[in-house]
């Protein structure tokens, strides 16, 4: 049975509920959100997080239909969270993931955390804690949004990348800020501190909500997601 307020937030129209979730995201920590975020959906799954999805997902991000296309490869995901979203990928040689909150994930989810294979790694807001040109395909999925420092991020993924690694990934565009997502994210600054050091083989564009294709000019006026795959230039 829901509750009065439970009742009340699902009934706020649409003009109500933006100012009074930036109110939210400025009182809230960013981490401290995030983390609120992963302990309720662990309990709504039962104590174990669901991720029989990502293949799927990380798969078409990528323009791929099997994951043999990692075969033998470093592969990392950058702000990867704590569901095992490199699981699926069986064939490659390593799977990093990457996230600021890596180590308090071990600590709330271990027993998920140690059943991905994967490397948990813990970043910082200014770098990422592993030797240059290591990693051969990098995912970032709805990750860069949340950094506090852009362009530094920005180099290091590059500084992990080897020359001709692949950057397959996706970027909420046109968003508003908050403090758990404090970029607003738009080709021209993704452009200006990321993607010119890519050779780009996809760049595709979508409505956030319905999933309809659109134009990079379009792209400038409408929230959106870009769908990027591109080669780091030697």
């Amino acid at each position: 049975m829901p509750t009065q307020m439970e009742v009340l937030k699902a009934n706020l129209p649409r003009p109500v509920k933006r100012p009074l979730a930036w109110v939210r995201s400025k009182i809230i920590p960013k981490n401290t959100a995030a983390l609120t975020y992963w302990k309720t959906r662990h309990q709504e799954e039962n104590g174990r997080f669901l991720n029989d999805w990502y293949q799927k997902r990380m798969l078409w991000v990528a323009g791929e239909s099997d994951p043999g296309f990692l075969k033998s490869k470093v592969v990392a995901d950058f702000g990867c969270g704590p569901r095992g979203s490199l699981l699926w990928a069986k064939d490659a040689e390593l799977r990093l993931g990457l996230d600021v909150l890596s180590q308090l994930y071990s600590s709330l989810f271990p027993g998920d955390v140690t059943s991905h294979n994967m490397l948990y790694v813990t970043t910082t807001e200014h770098a990422i804690p592993i030797p240059s040109d290591l990693v051969d395909v990098m995912y970032s999925v709805n990750s860069l949004d949340h950094v506090d420092n852009l362009a530094d991020m920005c180099d290091e993924i590059v500084r992990v990348m080897r020359p001709g690694g692949e950057l397959i990934a996706s970027f909420n565009l046109n968003e508003y800020r908050t403090a758990s997502e404090p970029q607003t994210l738009t080709t021209k600054l993704l452009d200006s501190v990321l993607l010119s050091r890519f050779e780009t083989t996809r760049q595709d564009y979508f409505l956030k909500y319905d999933g309809e294709q659109i134009s990079r000019e379009e792209s400038d006026k409408r929230k959106c997601i870009m769908i990027y795959r591109g080669k780091l230039v030697a």
